[in-house]
């Protein structure tokens, strides 16, 4: 069942991407496509992960995580075009990505330190497994307000495509 989970949040990445982009290009642009992204990655974690207690449930927090993590991973070179200028992307890609390695490297060990507060590991439902959802929902939030802090600092119109 486990490579069957994996399997769907992988190509409901693969349509986040695909969407991610389409609306980046066609309808909001990329920076406030990566608002709408980051939202779903947040709420997803922080709304529907803890109340996965059926498959059925866990697969709405896969389809829109992996619509939302897909469209993260396509959304943010434009973005940083669209804000920083297209003749700077480039050179500030590669420092944004180094600094995703604080979060790729520390988000494991921080996760199992939350999963062995949670209690004994012989017994783990889905309960002990909340906390690490709010951690993860509310870190993609935070997050989320970096972006609308750059998107405010561009224009204060929220109808304005960017």
């Amino acid at each position: 069942m486990a490579i069957v989970i994996l399997a769907a949040w992988n190509l409901a990445s693969t349509v986040g991407r695909v969407l991610g982009g389409y609306t980046a290009d066609v309808l909001l642009g990329p920076l406030n496509s990566l608002v709408l992204c980051l939202l779903f990655i947040g709420l997803s974690s922080i709304v529907v992960w803890p109340l996965a207690s059926t498959v059925g449930i866990f697969s709405v927090f896969l389809i829109f995580n992996g619509i939302g993590c897909g469209a993260f991973f396509s959304l943010v070179p434009p973005m940083i075009g669209a804000t920083m200028g297209a003749e700077n992307t480039l050179g500030i890609l590669p420092i944004l990505w180094t600094t995703w390695f604080c979060g790729f490297f520390f988000g494991t060990p921080i996760a199992s330190g939350i999963y062995s507060l949670a209690g004994d590991s012989r017994d783990q439902g889905v309960e002990e497994f909340r906390p690490a959802a709010y951690y993860a929902g509310a870190m993609s939030l935070v997050g989320l307000c970096f972006i609308l802090y750059i998107r405010f600092t561009q224009t204060k119109s929220i109808l304005v495509r960017i």
